[in-house]
């Protein structure tokens, strides 16, 4: 996005990337109820913070609902 439209980045805050973080995190783990035993579960973005990947799958992994999951880089 930041690519496509620059003076994006004069405009995302760090607030900004918290509450997307947050988001994030309750996707995951609303789309983790829907997969089957056994199945995968995809987590992408197209960000460059940690604070929105790295973070955001630590976390989902430490919950009860990322538990049964197990991470493949």
């Amino acid at each position: 996005t930041w690519r496509r439209l620059p003076h994006l980045m004069a405009c995302t805050t760090v607030a900004d990337l918290a509450a997307s973080a947050e988001l994030q995190g309750r996707i995951l783990a609303q789309s983790a109820e829907l997969v089957r035993p056994g199945g995968l579960l995809v987590y992408a973005t197209c960000s460059i913070f940690r604070r929105e990947n790295e973070a955001v799958a630590a976390g989902f992994l430490a919950s009860p609902a990322g538990r049964a999951f197990t991470a493949v880089p």
